[in-house]
Formats: structure tokens, sequence, C-alpha cells
């Protein structure tokens, strides 16, 4: 879940910075500032839920002997 709400921020944010840069070069805002925020807001999340089902049994240790084996 937390994937969504990084995915939201990461969107909202690319909106508010695009909005501004286009008022700064004095550029019409249009509907692609929406189009691209969405888009990648929906990269973001996939990315971020591939990483945490993909790479997810990767953090176990090995198993190691801690006192003598048993054969």
């Amino acid at each position: 879940m937390e994937e969504l709400y990084l995915a939201m921020i990461v969107g909202v944010l690319f909106f508010v910075c695009k909005v501004i840069l286009n008022k700064i070069q004095k550029q019409s805002t249009e509907q692609r500032e929406l189009r691209d925020s969405v888009l990648v807001s929906i990269l973001t999340g996939c990315v971020l839920w591939i990483k945490k089902s993909q790479f997810s049994g990767l953090s176990t240790k090995a198993n190691v002997f801690v006192n003598e084996p048993g054969f």
C-alpha cells in the first residue's frame, strides 16, 4: 500500500514542478502535464511494486555454523 502513496506523491510533485516550469517559461499549460503526471505515477507504482515483490527475498541472511557441525 505504501507504493501507491509514494507513486501519488511523486506524480503530484512532478505535476507541480511541470506547472511551475511552464509558468516561468511562459508556456501554456495543457492536458499534457496532467497526462504525464498520471503516467509517471503509474510507472513509479509499477516499479516500486515489482521491486517489493521480486527482491524481497534477497535480504535473508545466509545459514552459517555457530557450533560444531552434527555430522
